[in-house]
């Protein structure tokens, strides 16, 4: 799948027809956004897993890598559990909206034009787990997870009891707020990408 990334690259395919070929269905603006603050390092605090976005990294930055061939070890379970998932990220924080959900696409809301998100949240491991439906869009269902986590840090940073050692960290409630600006980011370059552009005669 590398090498078939690479060669559509160089003949000069667009990211988005990249994923085409290799997924059969076209993906939403939201993704190609990410990818672009990805690029930049300001995407929203979450471990991406190996595919898709390393098959749409730019020729100017090395193009997409040998080992997007191989699963990691999240992909490959998600996979097992459902094969009609698309894993795109793990989010951070067990005690949040969405902490500790593997965040997916399913390829049938795909091929039908819906960027719907699926997740699976805790154990992995759990051969009975269920992929649940979290929000319409990856912008929304990483904001939700922001902005639940950033209420938390906010009213930890405000507690009288909030010293000594366990105690919240200045940077670590700058973070929260990094972060959900990250995924305000995510939704308003999502948006820009889907509006319609004039062609000049």
């Amino acid at each position: 799948m590398a090498a078939r990334a690479r060669a559509l690259m160089e003949s000069g395919a667009r990211p988005d027809e990249v994923l085409h070929a290799c997924y059969g269905v076209w993906f939403p603006e939201e993704l190609f956004a990410f990818a672009e603050l990805y690029a930049e390092d300001k995407e929203p605090n979450t471990r991406l897993v190996n595919r898709p976005f390393n098959l749409i990294v730019p020729l100017d930055r090395g193009g997409p890598p040998a080992a997007v061939d191989i699963f990691d070890e999240l992909e490959r379970r998600v996979y097992q559990l459902d094969p009609t998932l698309v894993p795109l990220m793990h989010v951070y924080g067990d005690f949040y909206e969405h902490g500790g959900t593997m965040v997916s696409y399913r390829l049938s809301d795909l091929a039908e034009g819906r960027s719907t998100i699926w997740g699976l949240q805790g154990d992995l491991l759990d051969d009975a787990a269920v992929a649940t439906r979290l929000g319409d869009s990856l912008g929304e269902v990483l904001r939700a997870d922001a902005a639940d986590r950033l209420q938390h840090l906010e009213a930890e940073w405000a507690s009288p009891y909030n010293y000594g050692a366990g105690s919240l960290d200045k940077c670590e409630l700058d973070e929260g707020r990094e972060n959900l600006a990250a995924c305000e980011e995510l939704i308003r370059r999502t948006a820009e990408r889907r509006r319609p552009r004039l062609v000049r005669p």
